[in-house]
């Protein structure tokens, strides 16, 4: 679920995905999805430790297209 919420501490809109919470990969804790794949290792976000830039997709974002319409209560 989305939802956006006032913070009246900070004094602006915050967003809420309770969605993000049911991922479907949880790795390991010592796993780390930015540092470039290790021979024998996990395979990483980061294919090779030559890259200076990488793209890529974000599997999990807070804001979708499809996302239902927000309504004010």
């Amino acid at each position: 679920m989305l939802e956006l919420r006032w913070n009246p501490i900070l004094k602006q809109w915050v967003i809420i995905a309770t969605h993000r919470q049911n991922r479907t990969y949880k790795p390991p804790k010592n796993y780390c999805p930015l540092c470039p794949t290790k021979k024998g290792g996990l395979s990483t976000e980061v294919p090779a430790e030559d890259y200076d830039i990488v793209v890529f997709e974000n599997k999990f974002p807070s804001l979708q297209q499809d996302s239902p319409e927000v309504t004010e209560k």
